[in-house]
C-alpha cells in the first residue's frame, strides 16, 4: 500500500515540528569520501556521513566535505554524520560480531573497524565528545551486542 500525498501546506522545514501526520524534508548525505562524490554532495546534498573507521578518519572526511561545500559556493556548511559501534556487556563479542560484518572486506579493514568499536562507559564518553570536537552535527550510535539493556546502558552512559 502506497501513502497518500502530504500536503505541502503540512510539510515542516524545523525537524522538531515532524510528526506523524506532517512530512519533513528528508536529509540528503553521502559516505563516499571520493572527490567526485563530495562536489556531487555539495552541488546536491545536505551532509556527509562518516564511515564506521577510526574518528581520526572521519576528521579527514569531515575536512573534505567542508572543502567540497566552499568550493561549491554553498554557504551553509554541510550537515556531518558520524556512525560508532558499541558495546557495554561483553565486548568481545560485539567485536566479532562487528569484525565477521566486515569480513567480505578482507582480515585487515574488518578488523580495523572492529578496533573502533566503543567498548564501556568509558569509551563510548570519549568516542561521543571525540566527534563532538569533530563538529558532528550527529552520531549514530549502533549497538553490537543483541540485548535491549545495551540501549538502556548507552541512554545512562550519553545523557
Amino acid at each position: 500500500m502506497v501513502a497518500p500525498p502530504v500536503p505541502a501546506a503540512s510539510i515542516k522545514e524545523n525537524p522538531e515540528e515532524c510528526t506523524l501526520e506532517s512530512a519533513c524534508p528528508t536529509r540528503s548525505v553521502t559516505s563516499t569520501p571520493s572527490p567526485a562524490a563530495l562536489a556531487r554532495a555539495a552541488r546536491e546534498g545536505d551532509g556527509y556521513i562518516g564511515g564506521s573507521v577510526p574518528v581520526e578518519m572521519v576528521g579527514q572526511s569531515f575536512d573534505a566535505a567542508r572543502t567540497a561545500w566552499k568550493e561549491a559556493g554553498r554557504e551553509d556548511p554541510p550537515r556531518l554524520v558520524g556512525i560508532a559501534y558499541f558495546a557495554f556487556g561483553d565486548v568481545e563479542r560485539g567485536r566479532a560480531g562487528v569484525r565477521d560484518y566486515y569480513s567480505f572486506m578482507g582480515d585487515d579493514t574488518a578488523s580495523m573497524i572492529a578496533g573502533t568499536l566503543s567498548g564501556g562507559t568509558d569509551a563510548v564518553r570519549a568516542t561521543v565528545k571525540a566527534f563532538d570536537e569533530l563538529g558532528a552535527d550527529e552520531l549514530v550510535l549502533n549497538p553490537t551486542v543483541a540485548d535491549l539493556d545495551e540501549v538502556s546502558r548507552l541512554a545512562d552512559a550519553v545523557l
